[in-house]
Parts: structure tokens; sequence; C-alpha cells
């Protein structure tokens, strides 16, 4: 039995605190008549702390435990159904706040809905990224998830500056976008200065005439070669998918450890926040 990381340890330790957390929050009676919330929040808590006791480098094939939860396909699934859980409790909650606001619906339930559709548009990408193993659908997913948040620093500010009265609720969803606001806008901040480029980086790999440039047309050819070499099949393509290199290194992990905390502990420890906030929402 090889050593595992401690990184690897302390990430699971606390996804799973994080998990007993919400398990025991789901109880509150408010979610007997309203479980909406807490099981989209639920769903996304349970699959990265699975997520986060098999990590995985989906692209890459790369993985610490040999197993099936540690393959691209599975984990890949898994993070489809967390995500979208996860703009779906953002849009619900957004347009329950703008209907306390503004007593009617309005457009920008629109705008919200659009959100999940780019964020399926997202998780198409990654798919593409894992399948073709070119990071340049990875950067488009990420640069797609990084709009998503400004879209809602957008509808937030508007939201918080049209809140003219004062009463228990509105002066609980000032609250609400006192924090929020600042969280979106630092997770933009990070996907700008450290996520877009750590794929940027990736992609560069594929610079074939090594000149520190990557164009599209070597893109397309990479791509070209790579679904073409050795006459390999669709089928042979796709089963690369569902295994995965053990390698438990610390030189392996190291540029992913950074956005498994945020992803699998920070955004854990904001939605249980965000369940405390709701709780207390839906009693005023």
């Amino acid at each position: 039995m090889y050593n595992l990381p401690e990184w690897w340890k302390m990430i699971t330790t606390m996804s799973i605190i994080n998990l007993s957390i919400v398990i025991q929050l789901s109880k509150d009676k408010i979610f007997d008549k309203d479980p909406y919330v807490i099981t989209l929040i639920g769903i996304y808590i349970l699959v990265s702390t699975l997520r986060s006791a098999y990590p995985k480098k989906e692209v890459e094939k790369v993985c610490i435990h040999d197993n099936f939860m540690s393959t691209p396909i599975a984990g890949r699934t898994l993070a489809n159904v967390a995500e979208i859980s996860l703009i779906l409790v953002i849009i619900h909650i957004f347009k329950k706040i703008s209907l306390d606001i503004y007593q009617k619906d309005t457009n920008i339930n629109i705008i919200l809905d659009s959100t999940l559709v780019i964020i399926v548009i997202a998780q198409i990408c990654c798919w593409l990224g894992v399948i073709t193993e070119h990071f340049i659908f990875n950067y488009v997913e990420e640069s797609l998830w990084t709009l998503t948040f400004v879209i809602y620093i957008v509808i937030s500010s508007i939201n918080y500056y049209n809140i003219f009265e004062s009463s228990p609720k509105l002066d609980h969803i000032k609250t609400f976008y006192k924090a929020s606001i600042p969280i979106f806008i630092s997770y933009v901040i990070y996907m700008i200065l450290f996520d877009l480029p750590l794929y940027l980086k990736k992609w560069s790999k594929i610079d074939i005439n090594k000149d520190k440039r990557v164009s599209w047309a070597e893109l397309y050819k990479d791509i070209q070669i790579h679904l073409n070499k050795d006459n390999v099949s669709l089928y042979q393509k796709l089963s690369k998918i569902t295994k995965c290199r053990t390698d438990n290194s610390w030189e392996e992990w190291e540029d992913e450890v950074p956005w498994m905390i945020g992803y699998f502990i920070i955004v854990g420890w904001i939605l249980i926040v965000l369940i405390l906030w709701y709780i207390q929402y839906k009693k005023k």
C-alpha cells in the first residue's frame, strides 16, 4: 500500500466535515416544506466529498487511486451533476430575492435562466477537453464560468441598489448581497489571474513548431494528428476516459491542489453559510 499524500488527507477530511455539517443543517424544519435548496446544496457537497476522496486529472488521465471512481468518466459525470446543482440553487435564490425586491417577476429571470444554458455549454466543453485531451476546451469552459459570475455580480449590484425600503426580509437580502458580491468578485479575479492562465499554460504544450506561440492552425493540425494517429477507433478513444494512470507525487499535483481546496472546501464553507442565511431568510 503506497503512502497517501498529506494534502489529499486534508482535503478529504475537510470535505467530510462539510458534508456532516450540511446533513445536520438539513434537519431544520423549514426544509420539510422547502427541500429544493438543501437538496441541491447537499448534492454539490456530497459530490465534492466523493471527488476529493478520488481526485483525478481528467484530461491527463492521472489519479491517486486505481479504481472506477478515480476514472475521468466517473469524475466528470459527478461534476456535471454537482455543477448544474450549484447553478440551479443560485438561480433559485436569486429569483426569490428579486421577487421580494420588485414584488413581481422581471427580465432578470430571463438573464438568470440564460446562465444555466451557459453552464450547460461549459459542461459540454469540458467533456470535449477530456475526450480530445486538448485544454483549449477547458479554457473555454472556465471562461464561461467566469462570464456567468460576472453576470451574477451585475445582477446582484442592480438588485442591491434597488432596495429602497427597510424591512426584516429586505435587510436580510442586503446582508446577502454585501457578502455575495465580494465573493463573486474574488472568484472572477481568481479565475482571471490564476485559473485561466493555468489552462493557457497547459494549452501551450501543443506548440508543434516550438515558437512559443499557439495558433488555431496548430490546434486544428494537432487535433487531427491526435484523433487519427495509429488508426485508433472512436471506441478506443472513448475507452481512455474509463482508465487512469496512478501518481501521487507532489510534482504531478501541485498545480491542481489550489483549485481543489477552493472547489471542495471553500465553496463548501460558503454554501454552509448560505444555508444558515436561507434558514433565517425563510423565517423573516
